[in-house]
């Protein structure tokens, strides 16, 4: 087995982190695989692919990093009720109330938490998406520990599938990419 060190190892982890918060931040409702290239010079990059039913259709030398999962929410569940709604844009739970009642011209007795969120991502959706990547940004350690996480599983792995190779392959080696963390 070949044991080769990533060269840029620190540069990896901070891409694998930001590629993490922008996968929060969309909330892509379809899977998307990182893949990660490396060079002769053990130079590694990161790509996004868009994972059609579950398959690889790259004939080529990636690597699958990690796997996302498909966000079937929104940032509406993100919100916990009118109160921190009305947090968020500014505003008092009575005025928002007050404010959905008159534009969706919708009864008190007959408002639904769905009539107020739905109003305030028309009316306020920059400020909600901001209040979002924000809160995807104050989670930034968490998605820091997660790259690493996954980094260190790809190490565990490749070893694993090269200790795999070597005892099937004989005498051939199989190379092992690895990252000091």
């Amino acid at each position: 087995m070949i044991k080769k060190y990533i060269e840029n190892t620190e540069e990896i982890q901070q891409r694998l982190t930001e590629m993490l918060m922008e996968d929060a931040r969309e909330m892509c409702r379809y899977q998307r695989d990182i893949y990660m290239y490396i060079d002769d010079n053990g130079r590694a990059s990161l790509e996004w692919y868009i994972n059609v039913c579950g398959n690889s259709w790259l004939d080529d030398d990636h690597i699958l990093l990690h796997r996302c999962k498909e966000h079937y929410e929104g940032i509406e569940d993100s919100i916990d009720g009118t109160a921190m709604l009305a947090e968020i844009i500014n505003m008092t739970e009575a005025e928002l109330v007050d404010r959905v009642c008159k534009d969706q011209e919708i009864d008190r007795d007959d408002l639904q938490y769905a009539d107020c969120i739905s109003w305030a991502l028309w009316v306020y959706e920059d400020t909600i998406r901001a209040w979002y990547d924000e809160c995807i940004e104050d989670a930034r350690t968490d998605y820091e520990d997660q790259a690493d996480e996954i980094l260190r599983d790809f190490c565990c792995r490749s070893t694993d599938d090269a200790l795999a190779a070597d005892e099937s392959l004989g005498e051939y080696a199989q190379i092992v990419w690895l990252f000091e963390i």
